[in-house]
């Protein structure tokens, strides 16, 4: 079982400090069995409210290290920016010997241990898995999520409304990366990365099911900021309604 996980950075060592350790916990020490490969690029781009230094941000990634976890990161003098992260980073796991990957920003906290050793043999070409992603004042899910259609051991599986691609924890296989690599155009568009990886042909052919941790609170709720319990998720953005993000 061979799985890569791809984040685009930026020099905040406030943020990166949170999320790394919670990286090592909640993945790569809870899948013992999975070997994981780190992709990471760190931009040469610091926000006016963020602080660290290139040494600070590339020393917390490669803490990753471990006997089960690879770490391979790139420092770009020269800002990529979202969408040509996106890019490289999409093509490095293509081009590994790793079987899926998945993205995360670097201001995702993972908050609960991920399932990855019992759901490998559910992964395949022809659906998308997305674990569950929320903000502090409401959750990420509440537009797609749809009903509950299966719980399993630490988990529930559900299905959405519709086809959508969100950066944090959706899983894409080999065959399904090199599918949206090649219909794909990073460059010359306002689009960020997510609108046009989602809006490519192929992946709007595929279904999408969402995870979520079998917490003793989880349930579904027609509407509200919480349609699933905040504890449920396994990935919370620590920037958005707290500090300033690349977006705004």
């Amino acid at each position: 079982m061979k799985f890569a996980i791809c984040i685009p950075s930026i020099l905040d060592v406030e943020i990166v400090s949170k999320t790394v350790p919670a990286i090592k916990e909640n993945i790569i020490e809870a899948n013992p069995a999975v070997f994981f490969t780190l992709f990471s690029n760190v931009d040469n781009f610091r926000q006016e409210d963020c602080e660290g230094s290139k040494e600070d941000i590339l020393e917390l990634y490669s803490s990753l290290e471990s006997k089960n976890c690879k770490v391979d990161i790139q420092y770009s003098e020269n800002r990529k920016g979202y969408n040509g992260a996106t890019e490289y980073l999409l093509n490095k796991f293509i081009n590994s010997d790793s079987e899926y990957c998945m993205f995360y920003d670097d201001d995702h906290k993972i908050i609960n241990p991920m399932p990855i050793t019992s759901m490998y043999k559910s992964f395949s070409d022809d659906k998308v898995f997305h674990f569950g992603n929320t903000y502090s004042k409401c959750s990420s899910e509440n537009p797609w999520i749809n009903e509950a259609i299966q719980e399993i051991d630490s988990y529930v599986v559900a299905s959405n409304v519709g086809s959508f691609y969100t950066y944090p924890g959706t899983v894409l296989s080999k065959s399904q990366a090199v599918n949206i690599f090649s219909q794909a155009s990073f460059k010359n568009t306002t689009d960020n990365a997510e609108v046009v990886i989602g809006s490519t042909p192929f992946y709007k052919s595929l279904p999408v099911y969402s995870i979520f941790h079998k917490h003793k609170s989880f349930k579904l709720l027609a509407e509200g900021p919480f349609r699933i319990p905040l504890d449920c998720h396994y990935s919370l953005d620590l920037r958005r309604y707290a500090r300033k993000t690349c977006s705004d």
